[in-house]
């Protein structure tokens, strides 16, 4: 089998993808219905980079709550997607914003993917950096949840 070339992917509708994933066997490999694009005209296709969210309540003595999320930016390249799951939908969990879509950008990622919510609206749609979220809110994560895995299989 030839590996595709993830760019050779992007003419083709979302509901083309599924139905050739629901051919293969790949059943539940769609977005979560709720989850929606910041701005309708992007499109993103490239090798998912995910995050696991879980809620918290508090911040630990000593904890960077940043640690893990960073890291993974941190490692991003091009046409890496970042998946970012956190049970949603939430009103409390907005994993990303302006800062991160600048870093993944710089990086050359193709966007990101979080059924939390979003924050810095008006910058990530001014930097034309392709979000689809499960929400709006201006919430920050610190001290709400945490990224307690990354490169694991998620459900967003």
């Amino acid at each position: 089998m030839t590996a595709i070339d993830p760019s050779q992917l992007k003419p083709l509708s979302s509901a083309i993808l599924s139905d050739i994933m629901d051919s293969l066997g790949l059943v539940r490999r769609a977005m979560k219905p709720f989850v929606r694009p910041l701005d309708e005209r992007h499109v993103m296709v490239g090798r998912a980079r995910t995050g696991l969210y879980m809620p918290a309540y508090a911040l630990r003595e000593g904890e960077n709550p940043y640690e893990v999320e960073i890291a993974l930016v941190d490692d991003l390249h091009a046409q890496y997607v970042v998946v970012l799951a956190c049970n949603g939908p939430t009103e409390r969990i907005a994993p990303w914003g302006e800062l991160l879509s600048t870093a993944a950008k710089v990086r050359g990622a193709s966007g990101c993917v979080t059924d939390g919510l979003v924050r810095d609206v008006r910058q990530i749609r001014e930097m034309d950096f392709p979000v689809f979220h499960g929400g709006i809110g201006p919430l920050d994560t610190k001290g709400r949840a945490r990224m307690v895995d990354r490169d694991v299989r998620v459900e967003c």
